[in-house]
Formats: C-alpha cells, sequence, structure tokens
C-alpha cells in the first residue's frame, strides 16, 4: 500500500512546506474527469493505448528506415613536413534490412499486443 503525501495547489501563492517539497506530478492524459499521472494509468490499464501509440511510432519509423539513407563523413589528412593535405569524403549507406525488419516485427508486434482489450 502506497501513502500519498498531499499535493499543493500551484494557483496557491503561500510557503507551506507541502509547496516546497512535494511538487505536483506531470499529467499524463486526463479520464472521466479525472487526471491521470503516467504510472496511475499503466496500473489502470491504460499502458495498453499507450503501447499501442509506442507500437505504432515503431513501426513507422522501420518503415521509414528502408527508405532513408544515414550519411557518413571520412576526413583523411596526409603530412610532410610543413605542407598537409586533406581529403573529406562523403557517402551513404541505407540502413542494414535486418534492422528495419526487427522494428516493423517490433512495432507489429506491439500495436497487436496494445490494441487487444480485456474484458
Amino acid at each position: 500500500m502506497t501513502h500519498r503525501l498531499p499535493v499543493h495547489n500551484p494557483g496557491c501563492e503561500c510557503k507551506s512546506p507541502i509547496a516546497l517539497t512535494n511538487p505536483p506530478a506531470a499529467k499524463i492524459w486526463t479520464r472521466r474527469r479525472e487526471t491521470l499521472t503516467l504510472a496511475e494509468g499503466v496500473r489502470r490499464g491504460d499502458g495498453m493505448k499507450l503501447l499501442f501509440w509506442f507500437g505504432l511510432l515503431v513501426l513507422v519509423l522501420g518503415i521509414v528506415s528502408l527508405f532513408v539513407s544515414i550519411p557518413h563523413k571520412e576526413t583523411t589528412s596526409w603530412k610532410a613536413g610543413s605542407v598537409s593535405v586533406g581529403l573529406q569524403t562523403q557517402r551513404s549507406e541505407p540502413v542494414p534490412l535486418v534492422v528495419s525488419i526487427v522494428l516493423m516485427v517490433g512495432g507489429i508486434g506491439m500495436v497487436i499486443v496494445g490494441g487487444t482489450r480485456k474484458g
């Protein structure tokens, strides 16, 4: 059983010790006239909705990674006495196919698990 400390009203201008030591928790979403923190929402089962949206984000990143390449810059320099010569090459490599597949499969799995509702 967890005990909660009283939370200070941020609109109040008093200098109570509660206001100084116990800042209000970050509010994530509102449900039926009550505001839940992330931890409270996960305990109540709303974490499935969060898992669905995170899985959808990972799935989109996996699809995008098929088409976007990663740029690389390499610099090589030679010195001969007081003369210095530098060469900079730039090339783009695609994301490895295995990484894209893992992202897409993981995203699909999270969307499926997060989209199912118990009840």
